[in-house]
């Protein structure tokens, strides 16, 4: 199975790590351990190649600090009887 390991994902220190499983212990133990890692197995690791291009483009770069935008709250109505 492949295995991804992402640190530091949507900073400018984002780093992908592409492996097996049988090598992903060797791997991790690799990665500095103040860096949040996530960890991706299986076959939608290959989606990595098809998904790069649009995760390159401004609009999906973090935004500045200070410009989170926020939620819009929902609100559901739910009316009949039980």
């Amino acid at each position: 199975e492949p295995v991804a390991f992402v640190s530091d994902a949507t900073t400018p220190r984002q780093r992908v790590r592409i492996t097996t499983l049988a090598e992903a212990g060797t791997v991790a133990a690799a990665i500095p351990h103040e860096a949040a890692t996530l960890v991706v197995v299986g076959r939608v690791v290959a989606l990595r190649d098809a998904l790069a291009p649009w995760l390159q483009t401004p609009s999906a770069m973090p935004l500045p600090a200070g410009r989170i935008p926020a939620a819009a709250p929902v609100v559901a109505a739910v009316s009949g009887t039980a």
